[in-house]
């Protein structure tokens, strides 16, 4: 700076005076916060003695604390350039910097003021701007030498929690709060940021107890209040947690408080209340993803499917990295049943966010409806691997954007939502039950078992899990052993649980212990109230079986309020009377199993097994009716037809004396099949009838030919009825399995040799 002109002594003496009792009027103001004056006062003391760079700094302060950044640093600047090895310039430069967002500047003058003076105060700023910057590790290292120097210093434990948490260690965040507390519990924001911190490690009552004292400590404070409805919200304390965002919308109505109560009414399954919220904060900040992504979540609640979509694929418009709504419109697509969309969503979040066992069980869902049985075990084995590390704390999810969060309480919110009642050992035996179920579907009985017996050992022993594991020992031949477990089960549970029920059934009807099977299904179908679809001796299955149910809507309205497999029941029931040759209670069942909501394919199997108890009742022509909605109904989804179902329809036609329709099956099942040697030979005896003797003839030599062991293909032509006659009817109702065979077999004795 130039030199100043030398005053006389007493000049000099006035102005040095002068400028002494204006700088402590000054520092008087400072301390009263009137920084206005301060910075006057100041102002008089550079201009009689500008050489002194303690004003500059003074001035400086009065600019910083006022906001007026850019000339606080012009003052710290001229300080410096006067006094180049005082630490505080450098250190409150570097601070102003900070607020100018210049952290690079910021750090350079903060790393300086230490170079100058190692001191708590500038390892702290320069660890908040390490924090700035993301510098996590660094920021911690510059908080800790702070506490090292001040051990008492409650601000830098506050700030360091801080770093543990973004790290992903928010154990050492709870200890260094409650290190800080312990210093200063009068600190309203360190006792609610150690109850959030609680929360997040699960200690949820000792985390209302600090919510609550921050709130009696600063009641005016709104983020108070939706910190400790977070706790309340973790603690299904709904209402709590809906009445404290109502007190801090009372505060200060701000959009985020909106956007948690509506996540909280969603939480308390008030989708409507969600809604209205949501709305609300949503029109208030339509750019907030946050926000968006909360009502997309209610929107699928209320099954709004497409406004849903919308305001996720608007959220990925902006940030097509966005996984949580990455996630959220994979599983609405997957409701949507775009199956090839949903999975596109989901291995995009699973390149963003790899460690996230979630994706994969979606992912699993995603090929559970196409059926893809072995990626439903890769998905699922690789959840269960993320788990068991999760588990051994090996995962690092400090790189996952799932796991980020600008803000302590959101955060912690986000995790009470979407991580609410999770326990991890739970969910590592839902996953072995899931890949048991799958190895059941490829065929590797031995790994099924493994995994569903490992999923009970586990806690997984919800009747599905029993059931599951019943239906494979069933498969591998170990019946008496699915019998027992059932029936300990149900035992143990002290309860009767329909899929129990079931799968023993199931076990009973293998082992040919039908009526055992039969009384277990009506056990079932007791179970759910659903007692006038429980055979008892004295019923009229014929009546009921023709009959629709007189209260289809309400039977209709039960099975969706208990999930009950209603037509599963119905359909093994028919089955286990069928093998009791009670075919008219079976015919009952498969009629109500068809009155139930069931798909094509399986309504097909029910009319065929219909028809074919009409065929024991000797009803051919109801027989009829039903083999041929069953043949219609897989050409109708474009399934093929199994042969079964032809063969059948054609013999009921022959039983009917409806030779014509018989000849149009048995042409086609010869056709596809050419070594049904049976069908070949009914229709060689319906040519026969036809007098079309060249055709029959070549049919019973290929019969001969290709199976000279079959006692009926070696016949005595000169034996053979009369076409005409009813003896050649009864033989062809022979042919056709009917159950009037007790005048047939003499005719049988005839024509074989």
């Amino acid at each position: 700076m130039p030199q100043r002109r030398r005053l006389p002594a007493s000049e000099e003496s006035r102005v040095l005076r002068e400028a002494i009792s204006n700088y402590k009027i000054g520092l008087e103001l400072y301390k009263k916060k009137d920084f206005t004056s301060s910075i006057q006062c100041f102002t008089r003391c550079i201009e009689l003695r500008s050489n002194f760079s303690k004003y500059f700094f003074a001035r400086g302060n009065c600019f910083r604390l006022l906001k007026d950044f850019t000339r606080a640093i012009f003052d710290y600047t001229l300080a410096i350039k006067i006094d180049t090895e005082i630490s505080a310039y450098y250190g409150y430069r570097g601070i102003t910097f900070r607020h100018l967002l210049k952290y690079d500047l910021a750090l350079s003058d903060l790393t300086r003021a230490i170079q100058l003076e190692k001191n708590d105060f500038h390892y702290q700023n320069r660890g908040l701007v390490y924090m700035d910057m993301d510098m996590y590790k660094e920021a911690l290292a510059d908080f800790s030498e702070a506490i090292k120097i001040n051990p008492r210093f409650s601000k830098a434990y506050f700030q360091r929690a801080s770093c543990h948490r973004f790290l992903g260690n928010m154990s050492a965040a709870v200890d260094d709060l409650t290190e800080s507390v312990s210093i200063n519990r009068m600190d309203s924001a360190a006792q609610s940021n150690l109850g959030l911190a609680l929360i997040a490690i699960g200690h949820n009552s000792q985390a209302l107890a600090h919510l609550t004292q921050a709130i009696e400590l600063k009641k005016e404070v709104p983020a108070f209040y939706l910190n400790r409805a977070i706790s309340y919200l973790k603690l299904e304390q709904f209402q709590a947690s809906i009445s404290d965002l109502n007190t801090a919308i009372e505060l200060k109505p701000e959009p985020h408080f909106f956007y948690m109560r509506g996540t909280c009414w969603r939480e308390a399954s008030n989708l409507e209340e969600s809604f209205k919220d949501l709305d609300y904060a949503c029109k208030l900040l339509p750019k907030d993803p946050m926000i968006r992504y909360s009502f997309a979540l209610t929107c699928h609640g209320l099954d709004m499917l497409d406004d849903a979509k919308m305001h996720l694929e608007t959220i990925l418009s902006e940030d097509e990295n966005h996984v949580l709504a990455l996630f959220e419109l994979g599983k609405v697509n997957l409701q949507l049943s775009s199956f090839s969309s949903a999975l596109k969503m989901l291995n995009r979040c699973l390149e963003i966010s790899p460690n996230n066992r979630e994706l994969y069980v979606t992912l699993a869902d995603v090929y559970e409806e196409l059926g893809d049985h072995v990626q439903i075990i890769n998905a699922i084995s690789t959840a269960l691997e993320l788990a068991h590390k999760e588990k051994k704390g090996e995962l690092d999810h400090n790189n996952d954007k799932h796991y980020r969060s600008g803000s302590l309480a959101i955060a912690i919110a986000e995790n009470a939502i979407n991580q609410s009642g999770s326990d991890l050992d739970c969910e590592i035996a839902m996953y072995h039950y899931r890949r048991g179920v799958g190895f059941y579907h490829i065929n590797k009985l031995e790994n099924s078992l493994t995994d569903l017996r490992s999923a009970i050992e586990l806690g997984f022993t919800t009747s599905s899990a029993y059931a599951a594991l019943a239906t494979t020992e069933r498969s591998l031949g170990l019946f008496n052993d699915a019998i027992k477990n059932l029936t300990l089960t149900n035992q143990s549970q002290q309860k009767d649980d329909v899929e129990i029920f079931l799968a023993r059934a199931r076990c009973f009807y293998d082992l040919s212990k039908f009526k055992d099977a039969v009384d277990d299904l009506n056990n079932c179908l007791l179970r759910y109230g659903f007692t006038h679809l429980v055979i008892t001796e004295g019923t009229n299955a014929n009546t009921r079986g023709r009959a629709k149910p007189q209260t289809e809507n309400d039977v209709k309205l039960k099975i969706n309020e208990t999930n009950l497999p209603v037509s599963q029941v119905l359909y093994w029931r028919g089955m286990s009377y069928y093998r009791l040759n009670d075919y008219q209670h079976a015919v009952a069942d498969f009629l109500w199993a068809l009155s139930f909501s069931v798909s094509l394919k399986y309504s097909a199997e029910c009319c065929y097994l219909i028809g074919l108890c009409y065929i024991r009742l000797n009803e051919p022509l109801d027989a009829n009716k039903y083999f041929a909605t069953a043949i219609r109904n897989l050409r109708s989804i474009n399934m093929e037809i199994s042969q079964v179902y032809l063969v059948e329809r054609s013999k009921s036609y022959i039983l009917s004396g409806e030779y014509d329709l018989a000849l149009e099956d048995l042409d086609q099942i010869v056709t596809i099949f050419p070594m049904d040697l049976m069908s070949r030979f009914r229709r060689g005896f319906l040519l026969r009838s036809k007098g079309e003797y060249e055709k029959a003839s070549s049919d019973f030599n290929y019969c001969l030919t290709n199976d000279d062991t079959e006692p009926l293909f070696v016949m005595n032509y000169q034996q053979l009825p009369s076409c005409n006659s009813d003896q050649y009817t009864k033989f062809l109702n022979y042919l056709c399995g009917s159950t009037a065979r007790d005048s047939t077999d003499d005719i049988v004795l005839q024509i074989v040799k």
